[in-house]
């Protein structure tokens, strides 16, 4: 199954990466995952729930981000939901 999916996700995100995919294959799409000039940044972040790639930022709601992190990155999942929180009730 990680051979569908692009080499820079981690081993153990596999599962939800493909959920993702299966769940919301459109998304999944629009992400242009494989492209690591675009994700490059974000896979190495600190805080990647602010470096959420600027083509994606314009195309993508705060709540799709949010899933986006979930399934990529969990270990920012908290930090995330703090700003998806703040930014949906101001």
């Amino acid at each position: 199954m990680k051979g569908t999916l692009p080499k820079w996700i981690d081993e153990e995100r596999t599962s939800s990466v493909l959920l993702l995919k299966q769940t919301f294959p459109s998304l999944y799409e629009s992400l242009k995952l494989d492209d690591l000039s675009i994700w490059s940044g974000f896979a190495r972040s600190s805080h990647c729930e602010m470096d959420i790639p600027v083509q994606l930022g314009q195309k993508t709601s705060v709540f799709q981000q949010l899933l986006i992190i979930q399934a990529i990155r969990p270990d920012r999942l908290q930090s995330a939901m703090i700003n998806f929180a703040s930014r949906a009730l101001g």
